[in-house]
């Protein structure tokens, strides 16, 4: 293959490192939007290489002791990765530190406007739920855009557990951008001052002793429209949540940036803690760029 030098050598009009290894922009696309990559997907079904080599991992936070490769507790014969969630955990900045979290960027996601991410996720049979506590989700704008940030130019879509095993998607956005109804998703959705808003709550639960798939898709509202697009299904069984009036962003400069790994016990008091040591598995991680 010959080296190329200007975007109109190369019939995606894109030329990247003197190669043509963008995609062109849908018809559709407005004009001088930013042509969407070669490599719109990313399929990691279980962990061959015991490592998190294949996230590309943008920023390793919290909780690497925490982490570990094990065979699926349901029997496959596949590498997980098992996180632990240490007695008397409850906040990622707490001792001991609870759970893990990282950034990361398998693919190339920044030029998108609708993503999906999928994974699988396998409490033990006796896992106890306590209060709640996180687990991953996408992101947008820059990391860290959780603990009562004001998200202003950025956005998180992680999950939730809740007593009893409630599911929801807990969501940081501009609050103050929203419509009302977005505060009305049902079947209940609370809306905190200052941290993330719990959408959906108990829109599906989460099984223990079983592996639960989890999809999220999020597509970006318009700059100056309420009109993005929040949409969770669980295990398959139907759209569990569906709202298509967010607004993730005010700017054009925000856009996807990748996933938000973070899974803890909390909350941020000791309400929250896990009385015993406990463990969550995930596997089956799949990332995709819709348009």
């Amino acid at each position: 293959m010959s080296a190329v030098t200007t975007n109109k050598d190369c019939i995606s009009k894109a030329c990247i490192g003197w190669f043509c290894d963008a995609a062109p922009p849908p018809p559709d696309a407005p004009q001088g939007s930013t042509p969407l990559p070669a490599v719109r997907s990313w399929d990691l079904p279980s962990f061959r290489n015991l490592d998190l080599g294949d996230f590309a991992v943008a920023k390793d936070a919290y909780g690497a002791d925490n982490r570990d490769w094990v065979r699926d507790p349901a029997g496959s014969g596949q590498y997980v990765l098992q996180v632990t969630y240490p007695a008397g955990s409850f906040h990622p900045k707490g001792t001991p530190v609870g759970g893990t979290g990282f950034y990361a960027s398998p693919i190339d996601i920044s030029a998108a406007k609708s993503v999906t991410f999928q994974y699988d996720v396998y409490f033990p049979a006796d896992f106890n739920f306590v209060r709640g506590g996180k687990l991953p989700g996408l992101y947008g704008g820059r990391p860290s855009c959780t603990g009562g940030d004001a998200a202003k130019d950025c956005f998180s879509t992680r999950y939730m557990f809740r007593t009893n095993g409630a599911g929801e998607i807990y969501v940081y956005v501009d609050r103050a951008a929203q419509v009302p109804a977005f505060c009305q998703v049902p079947p209940q959705t609370f809306c905190n001052d200052v941290y993330g808003t719990s959408l959906g709550r108990g829109s599906f639960h989460w099984n223990t002793g079983a592996w639960n798939t989890i999809t999220q898709t999020i597509t970006l509202n318009d700059v100056g429209k309420q009109n993005g697009r929040i949409q969770v299904v669980h295990n398959n069984e139907g759209t569990a949540i569906d709202f298509d009036k967010v607004v993730f962003r005010t700017s054009d400069s925000v856009r996807c940036a990748g996933i938000d790994f973070e899974t803890f016990f909390g909350g941020s008091t000791k309400e929250w803690a896990t009385p015993t040591d406990q463990k969550a598995y995930f596997k089956g991680f799949k990332l995709k760029i819709n348009f």
